[in-house]
């Protein structure tokens, strides 16, 4: 019976962080001259906010900005439930982000931790109605390894972000 309520208790708070991070978390729409003769998908202009839920309950999220084929942004983590303490919460700005004008499902960018202590490389592919990623961490001399979270070397070698998309005026959120 413990067992089943603990169980209960984590899906609980894993809809309620998912719930409460995606209510922040707006997406914008491709202009209609991006959208040209409608052949746009979503990795040819993966412009917009993007987020995955982690098993800690971290909720990573990428903003990412297009103009032509420079990728900026910012990259940025929501703690879980006691983790608070734990994690740095800062963005922090992309850079040296690129869309491969060859294969545009294919993009790849920097970033520096909130310390400023690591590099982190994000390459991906399009997978779906979703991004795969894959990070390289590169610790500067005398770096700590930091954390398991995102500007970690203990974090997830691999993870999948996914586009939020605006229902309604009332800003209801549903991943597409």
């Amino acid at each position: 019976m413990r067992k089943c309520v603990r169980v209960s208790l984590m899906l609980f708070l894993a809809c309620c962080a998912l719930q409460s991070a995606t209510a922040q978390v707006p997406i914008t729409t491709p202009s209609q001259s991006e959208i040209g003769s409608g052949a746009i998908t979503f990795y040819s202009n993966p412009r917009g906010k993007w987020q995955s839920l982690q098993w800690n309950l971290d909720m990573w999220v990428l903003d990412l900005k297009v103009t032509g084929t420079t990728l900026t942004g910012t990259v940025s983590v929501t703690p879980g439930p006691g983790r608070e303490s734990m994690i740095d919460s800062r963005s922090v700005d992309i850079y040296d982000g690129k869309i491969d004008n060859n294969n545009r499902s294919r993009i790849e960018f920097k970033v520096k931790s909130p310390d400023n202590t690591r590099v982190i490389t994000f390459s991906s592919m399009a997978n779906g109605s979703a991004l795969q990623f894959t990070r390289k961490v590169e610790m500067l001399p005398g770096a700590s390894p930091g954390g398991d979270d995102i500007f970690g070397a203990a974090g997830p070698q691999t993870f999948v972000v996914k586009r939020l998309q605006i229902i309604s005026s009332k800003a209801k959120y549903i991943d597409q």
